[in-house]
């Protein structure tokens, strides 16, 4: 059993742990994008006579996107240590946090604005949708198209081998981006079952 994506001509399936693997390690790799960019956008100085007000609005938005996602991985670590209720648990616990805790958050309207405002609303339909008996609207398609092209190059865990069984999300991540291209392309929606 697990969770298969159809559109058209394409398809992919992943067991039910590994789909929940899946989406944990590409909001990880979205988080780990922002930090970089927040980094770039921060380090850039602010020419406050000239009222540079493009720069000191990105420097608040990626201050205030921060803050949510400080918070997402504050709680997910006070979560991790707390004990498993069920042998079940332990199995997906590690990854279990991260993704509950961006879960609760993302339901801010202004969180998923500043998602969205960094290019990487997608993240939310990604991690929104049900394991099954759903589909990704072509709309849906586009944004997580663009997330994945985005933070692909964060899925990378060894560099110096690209052939490595450690990047196995990686190549999985270039069959998804095929996937919802086809979405777009044909207008047609991911139906997920």
């Amino acid at each position: 059993m697990g969770v298969d994506f159809t559109c058209d001509e394409k398809s992919i399936g992943f067991s039910y742990g590994g789909w929940h693997n899946v989406r944990c390690t590409i909001l990880e790799a979205t988080l780990a994008y922002l930090d970089q960019r927040f980094a770039e956008i921060l380090a850039k100085p602010v020419k406050e006579e000239e009222s540079d007000w493009e720069t000191m609005h990105i420097q608040s938005a990626a201050k205030n996107l921060q803050k949510h996602i400080n918070e997402i991985r504050e709680n997910a670590n006070k979560k991790k240590q707390t004990k498993p209720g069920s042998l079940f648990e332990i199995g997906i616990r590690e990854h279990n946090h991260i993704l509950d805790c961006f879960i609760n958050t993302i339901w801010e309207n202004y969180f998923i604005d500043l998602l969205i405002e960094f290019g990487v609303g997608g993240i939310y339909a990604l991690c929104n949708k049900s394991d099954c008996e759903g589909f990704y609207s072509v709309g849906n398609s586009y944004d997580i198209h663009e997330l994945l092209t985005t933070i692909r190059p964060f899925l990378l865990k060894n560099t110096e081998n690209l052939e490595s069984g450690d990047n196995w999300l990686y190549d999985a991540a270039g069959d998804l981006i095929d996937m919802f291209q086809e979405s777009i392309e044909k207008k047609k929606i991911v139906m997920i079952h």
